[in-house]
């Protein structure tokens, strides 16, 4: 029921103070309990987005859920359903993006906020969105901000004006303005030493109100305090606004003659190169970029390569780019934006830098394919999912003429290459730009056709679609790759996955797979990666083959021997991701080769490497593996039943927050129907379903993984919610150690003390997290655990 929770958890964390617009709130709180569309409209700088986040959190107890979609990012109109579908919980499949699925899942959050920010530039399609949802969802509440209002029947529009400035420069001095209160709260941060006194105040307000108010400029100006007075502030200003009214531009709304004259004024206090920088960044648009990325695309013989550097450490001493606190990466806000583009569109550099923009992105992709795998690969493909926006938009300008429509295809199937599609989870997008880019181009007998047609099948696979689908590409693929008259190992080795997903407990996917190895290994070290591709799945295939109950032992020792050759690779190679694959098969081939314990660890190994790396892919597979190695007769007890079934409920939650049906990946459903079966057979029903319902109940890939690691509260929810310890059946001498490590110690002191050998000490420890349901290492957990024990024992 509403009010529930002590915090609004889909909110991002606020970095600054939100200062002023008291009347607003206390106007806009009532409004966005009772109505069903609140749209936040000004101009860009006016504080919208701040202001929404202020007024959502300030009434999020009197809703089941809050979910904040931010559009800033977003340039494609068709990708605007999904992107608020993985917001709110979609699956996210090829199959069931549509509306009907995000309905659904809209109204089984009950009473529901949902934040869409920066609606302007997806207008069109995010009001009609909009007006579907609310007149189908009757729980459901929009609190949207937009430039100008959605023109959708019942919304409820409120202006956001600038902030309140000083009625009077005459002394004594006000502070309680709220463009005042702004001014001093920001300037405290940026400029110590510097406050509003009787000797400056005139200018303060002067200042002011020639930006009336607009909270952007005040934190601009701000900026320029820390090199200049502020009655020099106030001149400048005085100076642009001037020249800009004499430009003929009184037609103009007032606000909108400042917003234009605050950032003229801007773009004069900056240096020629830095203007130009300023322009030319703008084609990244709203996805930031690197020093790298402008040096590519916004350098030539007026802005040459040297001077990028210092350009851009100007715009961000002048607060009109942002940096990541780390300086790796940099933003433009959106109005930055706006005027900046203006500037390119009137210099006529617009096309130039545009086709510099595009081929950039292209070589990063082709780059990045190269690359892969390696030592930098998690970063790589982080890197990637930062400059999506930026790759979006160099297929979008590629799209725009037949005769550069391939750039868009070789930039899809290099993302493909480098495995981020997969890493992020984004295979429905993958699999929209693959659709688009095919009706774009006449298909093709070349190589890069049917290389792309193939990548296609793949994804189309992942995804669970249906297999005649799947075929049908791969038969065109197969065909175009027959004609080109070139070997195409990528056709193969998509054949061959297609066999491992379908029915990957028989042979019938090496074949393939070791043809698309052996024909990407002669083509030679730009193909490496896709190489080790062919051998990861080689490696998993041959974990999964069932030879049944009575196959001979050499056959298991085979795969294991094939898995562990994989991970001595990736291990060569120094591929964290890859590795955590390795790490699976090696798992299941230890497990089927009898020993289940060890198994366990290796995938355990495996989900800690994907927590650190932030995969969104590999646990999908790796948790319900864990439950089915849980209830394996050597590892079974009542606590390790408990955490099982608790892995059921999460693999279940995030192949929904993924989108990956598993249920359509045969060999990998196997073990969570086989640990099911088992805990049916050996738990009592209520207790099973009470486990399954806790692990569901996780909202991310990242909770679902630190609930199996013990690195958070649900764990210890879970411990303590199980037996007590006289159930559990610690031993004396178990417990006594447990104890022992929840107060800090380790193995060897433990040792120590008890007169007992270190591997005796470490064996004692293992068995205590088998039987507690955790994990070897998780000491966090097992101290919880502990200290939650001694708790109930004192009372």
């Amino acid at each position: 029921m509403p009010g529930k929770r002590s915090e609004a958890e889909g909110l991002p964390t606020r970095l600054t103070t939100f200062v002023g617009r008291q009347e607003l709130l206390a106007k806009l709180r009532p409004l966005v309990r009772e109505s069903r569309l609140t749209t936040l409209v000004g101009a860009g700088g006016s504080g919208k987005t701040r202001l929404a986040l202020e007024v959502a959190d300030q009434v999020h107890r009197f809703f089941d859920d809050v979910r904040v979609v931010t559009l800033r990012e977003l340039d494609v109109p068709d990708l605007l359903l999904p992107h608020v579908a993985k917001a709110v919980g979609v699956r996210d499949t090829a199959a069931a993006v549509d509306f009907e699925a995000l309905l659904e899942v809209v109204a089984s959050r009950g009473r529901l906020l949902l934040v869409l920010d920066n609606c302007e530039h997806l207008r069109d399609t995010a009001g009609t969105l909009i007006a579907n949802l609310v007149s189908e969802a009757p729980q459901l509440h929009v609190l949207a901000t937009s430039q100008a209002g959605l023109s959708i029947p019942g919304e409820q529009l409120e202006p956001v004006p600038p902030l309140e400035v000083p009625a009077s420069a005459e002394l004594p001095v006000d502070l309680s303005s709220e463009s005042v209160q702004l001014l001093i709260d920001r300037a405290a941060a940026k400029v110590p030493g510097w406050s509003v006194t009787e000797a400056n105040w005139a200018h303060v307000v002067r200042m002011l109100r020639l930006v009336s108010g607009i909270p952007l400029f005040i934190e601009l100006a701000v900026s320029r305090l820390q090199s200049m007075s502020v009655d020099v502030l106030a001149d400048r200003l005085a100076t642009s606004m001037e020249r800009l009214l004499n430009r003929g531009e009184r037609t103009v709304l007032p606000h909108h003659q400042r917003m234009s004259g605050g950032f003229g004024w801007s773009y004069d206090l900056c240096d020629p190169q830095e203007q130009l920088l300023w322009e030319r960044a703008t084609v990244f648009r709203r996805g930031g970029f690197d020093l790298a990325a402008a040096e590519a695309v916004c350098a030539d013989e007026r802005l040459p390569v040297a001077d990028i550097a210092d350009a851009l450490a100007g715009l961000v001493d002048k607060s009109l780019v942002i940096p990541d606190p780390d300086r790796s990466r940099y933003v433009l806000l959106e109005p930055t934006i706006q005027y900046g583009l203006g500037k390119l569109q009137s210099g006529g550099d617009e096309a130039a830098v545009r086709t510099r923009h595009r081929d950039h992105y292209l070589s990063r992709a082709v780059a990045d394919a190269t690359d892969w795998p390696g030592p930098g690969e998690v970063d790589l493909l982080h890197g990637i999912s930062a400059d999506m926006p930026n790759f979006r938009a160099a297929i979008v300008h590629a799209l725009d003429l037949p005769e550069t429509a391939e750039i868009a295809q070789v930039i899809m199937a290099c993302l493909g290459r480098c495995r981020w599609i997969f890493f992020a989870a984004e295979l429905p997008e993958a699999l929209y730009w693959f659709q688009r880019i095919r009706q774009a181009i006449p298909a093709q007998d070349t190589p890069l056709c049917a290389s792309a047609l193939a990548m296609e099948a793949f994804i189309a696979i992942c995804l669970g679609m249906d297999h005649a689908e799947v075929e049908a590409l791969l038969d065109q693929a197969t065909e175009h790759a027959e004609r080109s008259g070139v070997a195409v190992p990528a056709v193969l080795f998509a054949r061959g996955a297609f066999l491992h997903f379908v029915n990957g407990t028989n042979p019938a996917a090496m074949p393939p797979l070791r043809q698309a190895f052996d024909q990407f290994t002669e083509l030679g070290e730009e193909y490496r990666g896709d190489a080790h591709m062919a051998h990861m799945f080689i490696a998993l295939s041959a974990a999964l083959l069932d030879d049944g109950e009575d196959a001979p032992a050499d056959s298991r020792a085979e795969a294991l021997r094939i898995a562990e050759g994989f991970l001595a690779e990736t291990e060569r190679v120094g591929a964290p991701w890859s590795r955590t694959w390795g790490l699976w098969a090696v798992g299941i081939a230890h497990a089927r080769a009898g020993d289940p314990r060890r198994g366990m660890e290796m995938v355990i190994e495996n989900l800690r490497l994907q927590m650190e790396q932030g995969d969104r892919w590999g646990p999908v597979f790796s948790l319900p593996t864990l439950a089915w190695l849980l209830v394996q007769p050597v590892n079974l007890t009542k606590a390790t039943a408990r955490m099982a079934a608790i892995l059921v409920g999460a693999s279940l939650s995030i192949e929904r927050i993924t989108g990956i049906q598993l249920s359509k990946h045969i060999p990998h459903t196997r073990f969570r129907v086989e640990a099911e079966k088992v805990l049916r057979e050996t738990m009592p029903a209520d207790d099973y379903a009470d486990a399954v319902e806790l692990g569901a109940a996780v909202k991310t890939i990242q909770d679902a993984l630190r609930l199996t690691l013990g690195d958070s509260d649900a764990q210890e929810k879970a411990l303590q919610d199980g037996p007590d310890l006289a159930a559990v059946g610690l031993t004396e001498r178990q417990w006594e150690i447990a104890r022992l490590v929840a107060q800090g110690k380790n193995n060897k002191q433990i040792a120590a003390m008890l007169s007992l050998s270190p591997r005796t000490v470490e064996s004692h420890v293992q068995k205590i997290y088998l039987i507690l349901g955790l994990f070897p290492g998780t000491r966090a957990g097992l101290t919880n655990w502990v200290r939650s024990v001694e708790q109930r024992q004192s009372h």
